[in-house]
C-alpha cells in the first residue's frame, strides 16, 4: 500500500466537481516473511476442545476435497483469489498500455481519497474498497500479488468463496478507514492491496502460531506475541526504508488496520465456514 500527499495546504471551497491532481505515489514496503509453519493446524468449532479438527499443515485443501498429491502446482490459486489478481493485473496493464489521460481518469475514480483542500467527500466512500485494485507499478503488484497468491489461497481452503470475498472486502474497508482515520482532514491518495495481505499475515498466526491444545491464555499469548512482532516491523520497516519523518510514503497504519481486521474476522468466519461444510448453520 501507498499513499502520496498533497503539496497545497488544506483549505475549504465551495463544492466543485472533484477534479484531483497528478499522484505521485512511492514503492509500497514487503510485508514481513513469515518463517516456520507447524505441522499442524486448528480450526475449532464453537470453541469447543472436544469440537477441534486437526488438519495437516499445507496437505489439505478442504476446497479441493482432500489431500493434495506431490505432484500438484507449488500454488494451487482458487476462482476468487484469481479473480482478484487479474483484476489487479488488468488494471496495472491499464496504466502501462491506455493514454494517459484515460488513465489518469481511471486512477483518479478509483484511489482512495476521501479529503480535498480540506473537505470530506461522502461520494468517494467507495474508494475505501477500490483502492486496493490500484497499484504504483508492477513491482508493487508483483509483490503483493505473490502474497495474496501464497497466503489467500490457504486462507480460501478455510473460509470457501464467498467468506474469502467478504473478509477481502471487510478487511480492505477497514485498512482504508485506518489509514484515513490516522491522518484526517488530510488530502492523501492511497492505493495498495498491503492492508489485505497484513490480514492474511494475521490469518497466518490463527493456523500456525497457536496449536490445538493450547490453553485459551497460551493462545492469547501467542497471538499477542506475534502481533507485537509484526506490528514491529511494520512500522520499523516503513520509517527505515523511507526516513524516519516521512516512513518513505508506505501507508502503515493501512497495514496495522488489515492485520487487526484480519486477527478479528478470520476466527467468526472460519467457524461459520466449519459449521456450513458439516451441516450447520452457515
Amino acid at each position: 500500500m501507498v499513499r502520496g500527499r498533497s503539496s497545497k495546504p488544506p483549505v475549504r471551497r465551495d463544492r466543485d466537481p472533484l477534479d484531483l491532481e497528478p499522484i505521485n505515489l512511492d514503492r509500497d514496503g514487503w510485508p514481513p516473511h513469515i518463517a516456520g509453519e507447524p505441522f499442524l493446524t486448528r480450526v475449532a468449532h464453537r470453541g469447543k476442545p472436544e469440537d477441534t479438527v486437526l488438519l495437516p499443515d499445507f496437505a489439505f485443501s478442504p476446497a479441493g476435497g482432500g489431500p493434495r498429491g506431490s505432484g500438484g502446482p507449488a500454488i494451487r490459486m482458487a476462482g476468487p483469489v484469481k479473480l482478484l489478481l487479474g483484476t489487479m493485473v488488468a488494471l496495472q496493464a491499464g496504466a502501462t498500455l491506455l493514454p494517459a489521460a484515460q488513465w489518469r481518469a481511471v486512477e483518479n475514480a478509483l484511489v482512495l481519497v476521501l479529503f480535498w483542500r480540506g473537505e470530506f467527500l461522502p461520494e468517494r466512500l467507495y474508494t475505501l474498497l477500490t483502492y486496493a485494485l490500484l497499484h504504483g507499478d508492477w513491482g508493487h503488484l508483483f509483490f503483493n500479488g505473490l502474497w495474496i497468491a501464497i497466503l489467500g489461497s490457504k486462507v480460501h481452503d478455510f473460509l470457501g468463496p464467498a467468506r474469502f470475498l467478504l473478509f477481502f472486502a471487510l478487511a480492505t474497508v477497514i485498512a482504508g478507514m485506518t489509514q484515513v482515520a490516522a491522518n484526517w482532514g488530510q488530502t492523501s491518495f492511497v492505493v495498495g492491496a498491503s492492508g489485505f495481505v497484513y490480514a492474511l499475515i494475521a490469518c497466518i498466526g490463527h493456523l500456525y502460531v497457536v496449536h490445538a491444545g493450547d490453553p485459551p491464555r497460551e493462545r492469547l499469548k501467542k497471538l499477542a506475541v506475534f502481533t507485537a512482532a509484526v506490528f514491529v516491523l511494520n512500522v520499523a520497516f516503513a520509517y527505515v526504508a523511507g526516513g524516519f519523518l516521512t516512513a518513505g510514503g508506505i501507508a502503515w497504519e493501512a497495514h496495522a488496520g488489515g492485520f487487526l481486521a484480519g486477527l478479528l474476522l478470520f476466527p467468526p468466519l472460519a467457524s461459520s465456514a466449519f459449521r456450513a461444510r458439516h451441516g450447520g448453520a452457515g
